[in-house]
């Protein structure tokens, strides 16, 4: 049942059908926001008889890495500790703006300013790689998926550890 442009509920508490779990992460999974159109990410709610799936979708337009797991710990806050969620202690964009006028105006960030404007003129150009007849390209991505296991993926970090890498990025690597 779809609440709205963005947050989808599937109610199948008194539904052991399979199929219809699966329906439902498949829609998830093949779900791409439209660039350039609001909204670029999409939350679902999954209820099923001994527990509840939140499927998150992200466009990586307005989000990295970090930030995703930052929304997740907080999801994950509010779904098993709901008296301790403030709405009221939410940081709000104003006083966003004001912070981060103070903090331009410390040391520390003029300082780091500094460093970084003096060395940017000595970076590298960009890498002159072949491309693609513009024209032939298609305004899509294409989403690639592998799943692993628990103990596969421990072995993979261990692996990456040896090496003093650290596991995204030797995913990155092989990638």
């Amino acid at each position: 049942m779809e609440t709205n442009i963005w947050l989808e509920y599937s109610d199948l508490s008194g539904d052991g059908d399979q199929s219809k779990l699966e329906s439902v992460r498949k829609r998830y999974l093949g779900w791409q926001s439209e660039i350039g159109t609001w909204p670029f990410f999409k939350l679902g709610l999954t209820k099923l008889p001994e527990q509840t799936i939140l499927h998150i979708c992200f466009d990586f337009l307005i989000v990295d890495w970090t930030s995703i797991w930052i929304l997740i710990r907080e999801f994950e806050q509010l779904y098993f500790n709901p008296a301790q969620f403030n709405a009221d202690n939410q940081l709000t964009f104003r006083e966003y703006l004001r912070l981060e006028d103070e903090l331009k105006k410390g040391l520390k960030y003029q300082t780091d300013k500094k460093y970084w404007e003096n060395r940017i003129h000595g970076f590298p150009g960009c890498p002159q790689i072949p491309t693609l007849d513009q024209s032939k390209l298609e305004n899509s991505f294409i989403r690639k998926q592998y799943d692993i296991s628990y103990d596969g993926w421990e072995t993979f970090k261990g692996c990456s550890q040896q090496y003093n890498c650290t596991p995204t990025a030797a995913v990155l690597t092989a990638y």
